[in-house]
């Protein structure tokens, strides 16, 4: 319970509107209006799809924004994505007025407007807003009434900037740890062109096999319905536990209740995944295991490579040629389907794609930075877990 006196939202704001309606596009004279989509889950706004539309002279004024305003996002969602997020308005050099599913938040006298923004970011993020919401038909709303009643902590006006300021500092440290693990990442493709070159151009000159010369084929696992939760103490992989770029072994199902799988269908440490199945922009991604689960099963729709006894590649070097341009090309190629929802890979076809094969001493230089980079990579991690904890036990200490 907070050492600070108890209001309710509506004694601490000097507005709260709706935004504009609009509809038509006006690229030549029209105003960028900010909208739901542009809102991110840290607080951000993100001005990169803008929605430049004719707003009325008197909407224009009446609904224009100015540093420091606050924006709800009051109406979107659907069954599993409650509303209320709230976002900051820093004052962007471009002029902006707001859409209708959203509304603005204006501080009164004596409350700092940074601070009004992280207690309504709290509400949202701890989930006391998603108790305000009702559900329409395939949308959320916001009970604004009953939003303006919330109770905040209301401290003194000092006592605001402090709390904003260690908030603000969190958030720094945060989005530093967030920045030095993207870099982390991206110094891997990096790396993977220095020493390969492009393999769309080959400028090393890399003779090429098909993919079917140098592997044995890949394994795939079974089609199999899920279970109950907790009923089975195995869980079968969905195919976004590949699709982000690394593996995400929280991505599963739960396995039949009664189903005992083969030894041949478990995830191992070294297996290299790939989707046989997915949408026009995912099928054929990659995904690298680090260490060995003892419940983690293989579905029918992602296969395992299966190397052969003497191997004319590194899993490294597989794994980072199939995150090329060149590869992600080919696979789109081949992949078939009439929808881009849901493309297929043959393995058959898959088999014939051609690669560049540099020595294979080459490759395993290339798979031994890896594995030092793999290691700074999971430090990162770990320390970007830690300032997202400290991030939000503050929060919760600073604003509960």
């Amino acid at each position: 319970m907070s050492q600070w006196p108890m209001v309710s939202l509506s004694e601490v704001i000097a507005s709260a509107e709706s935004g504009v309606w609009f509809a038509e596009d006006a690229p030549e004279d029209g105003i960028s209006i900010l909208r739901s989509t542009n809102f991110t889950d840290e607080g951000l706004l993100d001005y990169r799809n803008l929605a430049i539309k004719a707003v009325p002279a008197l909407d224009r004024a009446r609904k224009l924004l100015r540093p420091g305003d606050i924006l709800v996002e009051r109406s979107g969602g659907g069954p599993n994505k409650p509303v209320g997020r709230v976002v900051l308005f820093d004052g962007h050099d471009e002029p902006h007025v707001f859409g209708n599913f959203v509304s603005r938040i204006r501080a009164k006298s004596g409350v700092q407007p940074d601070y009004l923004f992280w207690s309504l970011f709290w509400l949202h993020a701890c989930g006391q807003t998603e108790r305000l919401q009702k559900q329409t038909t395939g949308i959320r709303n916001l009970e604004w009434k009953r939003y303006l009643a919330t109770s905040i902590a209301m401290p003194p006006i000092t006592e605001q900037c402090r709390i904003v300021d260690l908030l603000n500092r969190a958030v720094s440290i945060r989005r530093l740890r967030e920045t030095a693990l993207e870099r982390a990442h991206d110094a891997i493709p990096a790396l993977f062109l220095s020493i390969f070159g492009d393999p769309a151009t080959n400028p090393m000159g890399w003779d090429r096999k098909a993919l079917g010369q140098v592997i044995a084929g890949f394994q795939g696992g079974k089609n199999l319905m899920a279970g109950e939760e907790n009923a089975s103490p195995f869980r079968i992989l969905k195919i976004s536990a590949v699709t982000g770029g690394r593996f995400k072994p929280s991505e599963s199902k739960p396995a039949p209740l009664g189903y005992t799988p083969g030894r041949e269908y478990f995830i191992r440490k070294g297996d290299l995944l790939i989707t046989r199945a997915n949408t026009a922009d995912l099928v054929g991604a990659v995904a690298y295991i680090g260490r060995d689960y003892d419940n983690l099963l293989l579905p029918d729709k992602i296969w395992r490579f299966v190397w052969k006894p003497e191997s004319f590649v590194n899993p490294g070097y597989v794994e980072h040629l199939f995150r090329t341009k060149y590869a992600r090309d080919e696979l789109r190629r081949m992949a078939s389907g009439t929808s881009d929802s849901m493309r297929n890979i043959a393995q058959a076809k898959l088999l014939q794609m051609s690669i560049p094969l540099p020595p294979k001493r080459l490759q395993e230089i290339f798979a031994g930075h890896l594995a030092d980079l793999r290691v700074v990579i999971t430090h990162q991690e770990h320390a970007l877990a830690l300032a997202r904890d400290t991030e939000r036990a503050l929060m919760a200490k600073l604003l509960d």
